[in-house]
C-alpha cells in the first residue's frame, strides 16, 4: 500500500468529537498520481516538483513512473558544482553518446539530442536534480527539447527561484506543471512513523524525531531505527515511547554523521562545529572573521541557515547534526574550536554553557541540564559578567528556571532570581550597551512573574498586585517582550476573577500576532521559541478562563506542529485530550490520552502526568471498566498530588479523581475532596478555579455549597460565570425550569459536564420531561458539531480540486485578494469589497507573490492562466 493510500484511509477513519478536528490533516491529491499522469500525457512538457529535501520527492517520482504501462527511457541528470563551471556540463553523460565534435553548434546539439532521446517520436522522460547547480547552457537546451516534446522534462527542487532561468521560462510558460510536495505536519508525521514501526507512538516521540531531523523524512525513518535498535525508542505497552537524557552513541549514529558531512570542507567542518559547540553566531560576526565563503556552501548544502530577527544569526539546518557534532567531538579538535569561539562571540563561555543546555532540552536530560546551569552560576551572575553578554546570561537564566519549575522547585528558581537580580543590579556598564541591558532587565521582571505564578503558598499572593490596566507597549524594549509580558498578566487575571478582561485581551493579542504575520513581520520579531511559549501562555489562558471552546481550537493549532518545539507540540496534544474529557467524549480521551500516559512514566512532568492520569482513570469509569480505573487511581502517592503548583492540570488531576471516587467508592468523599480543593484555591486567591470546582461539587449534589457558589461567580466576570450565578440562584429557589435553561446555555458555551445526565445529580433534580429535552438538546448539539466538523473534509475532497493549483498553495483570504487582482481590482477596490485597510490588502499580496514566486499581478495573472490551461480550463 502506498503511504498516500494509507494516510488517506487512516484519515477516514479518524473519527474526532467536538473539538472540531482530525488527529490528522486531509490528503486530497497523491503526488504520485499526479506525477503518472503527467508522464503518460503525450501533450505533457513534463513537471517542476517542489519540496524540502527528504520529504519523499524522489519516492512520489519513482511510483509515478512505476505506473506507466509502458515506461520510456529514463535519464538522470543532477547539477553539480562541478558542471557549473564547464559549459553544457550536465549534458557530458548525454553528449558523450552522440556522434558530434568538441565544437558542435547548439543546432546540432539540439537535433542530436532530440534523435536520441525521442526515438520513433516516443520522448524519454529526463528527472533533474539539484537544478540551481546546473549550467546555463545545459538549461537551455533541455528547456528547448521538453518545448518540442522531445523530452518530459522533471526538476526536482526546493524553491521555484532553484530553476535555471529557460527552464523557469518554460515553466511560466504553461509548459511544465507545478506539484508542490508540502512537507508533513505533526498529525502525518506521527501517522508516518506508526505506519513504519507498527504501533501507536506517544506525541513527544514523534514530535521529537520531526523536530531533531528538521522533518526529513528518510533522516527520520533512519533515526528512528537506529533508536529502536539501541533502546533511545522503546515499546512501553504497547506504545513506542522516547527514554528521554540521551541521544545514544554507536557505530549506526557515526555512520549517520558521516553521511551528512559527506563532501564538506575543513574549513567548512570547523565553522559547522562551532555552531554546534557555541550555538547560533551573529551573521556580521561570520563576515568580520572572513568566513561568508564557509557559510555560503553550508547555507546551499543545508547544513546552515540565517535566522532574521532583530539581529540575523547562523544556526545549524538540522538539530540533530548538532548532538551528533557535540557527541563526536574529541578534545584536540574542541580545542580548536573554543579558539574559534573566542572570536565568534562576545562571551564563549556563555555561549557554550546555553549551548550545552538547549542539546540537553533536545533530548529531554532536564536534571543535567540543571547542573549546566548550576556550575555555569557560581560565577555566570556577578555584578562583573552580566555586561559581558546580557543575552546569553538572560537565555540561561529562563531555560534554568524553566527546568525548576519542571521540577517543582519552584523556591528554588526565586532564590535563584533574587541572586541573579541582585548581581544584575549591582553590575556596571557602559552607555553603548543600555538597551542590552535594559531588555535583560525585563526579561528578568517577566521571568519573576512566571516563578510567582508557578510557586505555592503565600509566592503566589504577590502575583495579585500585578493587576491592573494592560501593560504598555512603550515600556517595554522589543514587541516579543511586550506580549510575553501582556501573557504573563492576563493569565493571572484569568486565574483569579476577571476572565472577561482576559479573554479579551487574547483576542486583541491574536489580532495583532495576526497583523504581524500578514505583513511579512511576525517571525523577524519572534523566535521560534518565544513565537510557541507565547502560544502556549495563551492557551492556558483561555483553559483558566474556562474558555475550552477557544482552548480546544488552539490546542489542535499547537498540536498539529505549528511550531518546531516538541514539548509544546506534546503539551498542547495533552490538552486536547484532557479537554475530550471536559466534552465528555470518553473514547477519544483515551484515544489521545493512552500514548501520552505511556510517555510519562519517562518524563518529569508531574502536574501534566496527574491531570492525564485523572482524566483517563474518569474516562474508563465511563465506559464501564471500573477495575482498570481503580487500578490506575491508585497509582499515583497522594503527598505528590498535594504537593503540585495550583494551575489548569492540578485542578484537572483533582476534579476528575473526585468525580471518579464519587462514582467508584463513595459518593461523599468525593464531594468532601472537591470542596476541600475549593478551600484550598480560595486561600490562593484562584477565584475561577474555585468556581469551577464549586460547580462539580453541586453536579455530585452537594447543594449546601450553592450560596458560596453564587458569591464566587458573581466575582468571576464572563458569559460562564454569569450563567454560574444564575445555575446557583435556581438551585436556591428550586426553579427546575430555571436549571434546564442554565444547563443547555452552559452545554452550548462547552460546560458539557455539567449537563451529561451520568451520577449528575443536577440532572436527577429535574423531571423526566425536562431530562428528556436536555438529551435532545444535547444530541442536537452533538449533531451540529459533527457537521461543522465534516464541512472542511467534504470541501477538501470535493471543489478544492476544481481550483487552480496555486491557490492551494495560499489561506483562503489570500485566494481571495489574489483572485480580485487577477480579474483587474485595484488596491484599494479590494479593500472596500473585502472590508479591510488597504495595507492589509498589500500585505496579502506581498504574500501571494512570496509563495507563488512572482513579482507582479502580470505574472500572477500569466500563471493563473498557464495552470489553468495544463488543467484543461478556461
Amino acid at each position: 500500500m502506498q503511504y498516500s493510500q494509507y494516510l488517506t484511509e487512516n484519515h477516514s477513519r479518524n473519527a474526532t468529537g467536538l473539538l472540531g478536528e482530525t488527529s490528522t490533516s486531509f490528503v486530497t491529491t497523491d503526488p504520485a498520481e499526479l506525477i503518472h499522469g503527467i508522464l503518460a500525457d503525450p501533450a505533457s512538457g513534463g513537471a517542476v516538483l517542489i519540496g524540502p529535501v527528504g520529504n519523499g520527492r524522489q519516492d512520489a517520482f519513482e511510483t509515478g513512473f512505476s505506473r506507466l504501462d509502458v515506461q520510456p527511457e529514463l535519464i538522470r541528470l543532477n547539477g553539480t558544482s562541478f558542471a557549473t563551471r564547464v559549459p553544457r556540463g550536465a549534458l557530458a553523460f548525454l553528449l558523450s553518446r552522440l556522434d558530434i565534435g568538441i565544437e558542435a553548434s547548439r543546432h546540432e546539439v539540439i537535433h542530436g539530442l532530440a534523435g536520441l532521446l525521442c526515438p520513433a517520436g516516443r520522448p524519454a522522460v529526463v528527472l533533474l536534480g539539484r537544478p540551481e547547480l546546473v549550467d546555463e547552457q545545459s538549461a537551455s537546451v533541455l528547456a528547448q527539447l521538453a518545448a518540442m516534446r522531445k523530452i518530459v522534462l522533471v526538476v526536482v527542487c526546493e524553491r521555484l527561484q532553484d530553476l535555471p532561468q529557460d527552464v523557469l521560462s518554460l515553466y511560466r510558460s504553461g509548459r511544465l506543471a507545478r506539484i508542490t510536495m508540502r512537507s508533513m505536519d505533526m498529525s502525518e508525521t506521527r501517522c508516518f512513523l506508526e505506519h513504519e514501526l507498527g504501533g501507536p507512538m506517544s506525541m513527544l516521540a514523534a514530535a521529537t524525531l520531526r523536530y531533531l531531523t528538521d522533518n526529513n523524512r528518510d533522516l527520520m525513518l533512519k533515526l528512528a531505527r537506529i533508536w529502536v535498535a539501541d533502546g533511545e525508542l522503546q515499546q512501553h505497552r504497547g506504545v513506542w515511547v522516547l527514554r528521554l537524557g540521551t541521544l545514544g552513541a554507536g557505530p549506526a549514529l557515526n555512520a549517520m554523521m558521516n553521511s551528512m558531512l559527506s563532501g564538506l570542507k575543513q574549513p567548512e567542518l570547523q565553522l559547522l562545529h562551532s555552531l554546534a559547540i557555541g550555538g547560533p553566531i551573529a551573521l556580521d560576526m561570520v563576515h568580520r572573521n572572513g568566513l561568508a565563503r564557509e557559510l555560503d556552501a553550508l547555507c546551499r548544502s543545508g547544513h546552515a541557515r540565517i535566522a532574521q530577527g532583530p539581529i540575523d544569526h547562523v544556526t545549524i539546518g538540522v538539530p540533530l547534526l548538532s548532538l551528533l557534532l557535540r557527541e563526536g567531538l574529541d578534545d584536540d579538535l574542541r580545542l580548536g574550536v573554543e579558539e574559534s569561539l573566542v572570536r565568534l562571540h562576545t562571551d564563549p563561555v556563555a555561549a557554550q554553557a546555553h549551548t550545552s543546555m538547549r542539546a540537553l532540552v533536545d533530548i529531554g536530560a532536564v536534571q543535567e541540564l540543571v547542573a549546566v546551569a548550576q556550575d555555569f552560576g557560581v560565577e555566570g551572575f556577578t555584578a562583573e559578567s552580566w555586561p559581558h553578554d546580557p543575552e546569553h546570561r538572560i537565555a540561561i537564566l529562563n531555560l534554568h528556571v524553566k527546568a525548576l519549575l519542571t521540577l517543582h522547585r519552584a523556591g528554588e528558581a526565586a532564590t535563584l532570581l533574587a541572586s541573579a537580580e541582585a548581581g544584575f543590579q549591582a553590575a556596571p556598564y557602559a552607555s553603548g550597551l543600555g538597551d542590552r541591558m535594559a531588555s535583560a532587565r525585563q526579561e528578568l521582571e517577566i521571568l519573576k512573574s512566571r516563578v510567582l505564578m508557578g510557586a505555592e503558598g503565600d509566592l503566589s499572593v504577590d502575583v495579585r498586585q500585578s493587576d491592573g490596566n494592560l501593560v504598555e507597549s512603550t515600556e517595554w524594549h522589543t514587541e516579543s517582550l511586550h506580549f510575553r509580558a501582556l501573557t504573563v498578566q492576563i493569565l493571572g487575571w484569568a486565574a483569579r476573577s476577571r476572565q472577561s478582561d482576559a479573554l479579551n485581551a487574547v483576542e486583541q493579542i491574536n489580532d495583532d500576532l495576526a497583523g504581524l504575520r500578514i505583513n511579512g513581520q511576525f517571525e523577524e520579531i519572534f523566535p521560534a521559541d518565544e513565537a510557541a511559549e507565547l502560544e502556549a501562555m495563551l492557551l492556558q489562558t483561555q483553559l483558566m478562563a474556562g474558555n475550552w471552546r477557544g482552548a480546544a481550537l488552539r490546542a489542535q493549532a499547537l498540536a498539529s506542529g505549528q511550531y518546531p518545539n516538541p514539548r509544546v507540540t506534546a503539551y498542547a496534544d495533552a490538552v486536547r485530550g484532557i479537554l475530550f474529557g471536559l466534552f465528555d467524549e470518553a473514547e477519544r480521551a483515551l484515544h489521545v490520552l493512552n500514548p501520552a500516559l505511556q510517555q510519562f512514566a519517562f518524563t518529569p512532568d508531574a502536574a501534566e502526568r496527574a491531570a492525564v492520569e485523572a482524566v483517563a482513570t474518569y474516562s474508563l469509569v465511563s465506559m464501564g471498566q471500573s477495575a482498570e480505573a481503580t487500578e490506575l487511581l491508585l497509582k499515583e502517592p497522594e503527598p505528590a498530588r498535594s504537593e503540585m503548583p495550583l494551575n489548569f492540570f492540578s485542578w484537572v488531576a483533582e476534579v476528575f479523581s473526585s468525580l471518579s471516587v464519587a462514582r467508584i467508592n463513595d459518593l461523599g468523599s468525593g464531594q468532601s475532596r472537591l470542596v476541600a480543593f475549593a478551600d484550598k484555591v480560595h486561600g490562593a486567591g484562584y477565584t475561577g478555579l474555585e468556581m469551577h470546582t464549586l460547580a462539580l461539587a453541586l453536579r455530585l449534589g452537594h447543594f449546601e455549597v450553592a450560596d458560596r457558589f453564587q458569591r464566587v461567580a458573581r466575582a468571576c466576570q464572563g458569559a460562564v460565570a454569569l450563567q454560574y450565578a444564575r445555575l446557583a440562584g435556581a438551585i436556591c429557589q428550586g426553579d427546575k425550569a430555571g436549571m434546564l435553561n442554565v444547563l443547555e446555555e452552559l452545554a452550548r458555551s462547552g460546560q458539557i459536564l455539567l449537563s451529561v445526565p451520568a451520577s449528575n445529580a443536577l440532572v436527577d433534580a429535574l423531571d423526566a420531561k425536562e431530562q428528556r429535552r436536555l438529551a435532545t438538546s444535547l444530541s442536537r448539539l452533538k449533531r451540529q458539531y459533527d457537521d461543522n466538523r465534516r464541512k472542511p473534509f467534504d470541501a477538501d475532497q470535493g471543489p478544492a480540486e476544481k481550483l487552480p493549483s496555486w491557490m492551494k498553495e495560499l489561506t483562503k483570504r489570500e485566494s481571495q485578494v489574489a483572485l480580485l487582482a487577477i480579474d483587474g481590482h485595484g488596491n484599494s477596490e479590494i479593500a472596500r469589497s473585502s472590508g479591510v485597510s488597504i495595507r492589509t490588502v498589500e500585505g496579502h499580496l506581498y504574500q501571494v507573490y512570496s509563495k507563488l514566486q512572482v513579482r507582479n499581478r502580470q505574472e500572477l495573472t500569466a500563471l493563473d492562466r498557464a495552470t489553468r490551461r495544463a488543467a484543461g480550463k478556461r
